[in-house]
């Protein structure tokens, strides 16, 4: 599996997964793709990936500016999605380890949109491959 920013070529498919895998949530209106799409031809996606398996797109993730009280600068992340079929294999914890690296990278931080309490351990246990992930970046850009 890849995790990688979207291309042009993803469009249609990033719509297609969106739209399956929040029908499937009681809180979906449908209109979850279109916003998306929106939010990406006004320039607000900040982050936008994808994970790619066999060639195809089983998983998006996106994220937009935004302020938390009156602080600018943090990463709003919503929609995580995955593949309905695939889920339960890491994709979204991949999606989300990966994301959260960059946002530290180039924002505050980061909120969730529309975050179910449920998800808590999985945040935390992103949250631990995340900083794993960053140091093991950090191991491999140190000077020899």
């Amino acid at each position: 599996m890849l995790i990688r920013n979207e291309t042009a070529g993803d469009i249609p498919a990033i719509g297609r997964l969106v739209t399956e895998a929040l029908l499937m949530l009681a809180q979906s209106t449908g209109t979850e793709a279109g916003i998306v799409a929106r939010l990406r031809a006004e320039g607000a996606l900040a982050l936008s990936l994808v994970a790619e398996d066999a060639g195809g797109v089983v998983g998006y993730l996106a994220a937009s500016a935004a302020r938390v009280g009156t602080q600018e600068g943090w990463g709003l992340i919503g929609p995580l999605v995955v593949l309905p079929s695939r889920h339960r294999r890491g994709i979204g914890t991949a999606l989300m380890a990966e994301a959260l690296c960059r946002l530290r990278r180039t924002s505050r931080g980061a909120a969730l949109e529309h975050f179910p309490h449920k998800w808590i351990p999985v945040v935390r246990k992103t949250r631990r491959a995340a900083s794993a992930k960053m140091r093991q970046t950090r191991n491999l850009e140190r000077p020899i």
